[in-house]
């Protein structure tokens, strides 16, 4: 052990110390599915027709926004981001619509919400971003790409299955 470092005490926990369980109701939202069947219920002593048969089913949704990123690749890039690019990959994981692959990003816009004045803070992580392949532009004025490989808001089974149409 090198001199002056310290050990930081182990404290063990029984459960994940970064959930709040008891706010973990709040976050999910269940939302029920009825599916009617042709099928009926028969009574078998008299043979009469008891009623239709109805199947339903609860889910369980996380009303959190989130974005997932895809670690296979992701050290291929994450660990060599900068400040400014990092800051613009979060305006992007913000503004990035649940199943869409495009994100709009105006240069006032992200300068002001980031609190930023020079337009250098805009121009220099969007470029880096875009030379890393992680956004590319599109043909529309603040139109960009994201690559789905690397990040994705949303199911990209659904976004592929979609393509596919």
């Amino acid at each position: 052990m090198e001199t002056g470092t310290k050990v930081i005490k182990k404290h063990k926990f029984s459960r994940n110390p970064f959930v709040d369980y008891d706010d973990l109701k709040s976050v999910l939202k269940f939302r029920s599915n009825t599916k009617r069947s042709r099928n009926v219920i028969v009574d078998s002593d008299s043979g009469e027709i008891m009623g239709n048969v109805n199947v339903f089913t609860s889910v369980a949704i996380d009303t959190d926004e989130f974005v997932k990123i895809y670690f296979r690749k992701t050290g291929e890039w994450l660990r060599d981001l900068n400040g400014g690019e990092l800051l613009m990959l979060e305006y992007i994981f913000k503004n990035t619509k649940p199943g869409n692959d495009m994100v709009y990003i105006e240069r006032q816009t992200y300068l002001d919400q980031n609190m930023l004045k020079h337009n250098m803070c805009y121009y220099t992580p969007l470029n880096s971003l875009m030379k890393k392949k992680l956004i590319a532009h599109s043909t529309m004025t603040n139109w960009f790409y994201i690559n789905i490989t690397q990040f994705f808001n949303g199911d990209r089974v659904r976004y592929f299955n979609n393509l596919n149409k």
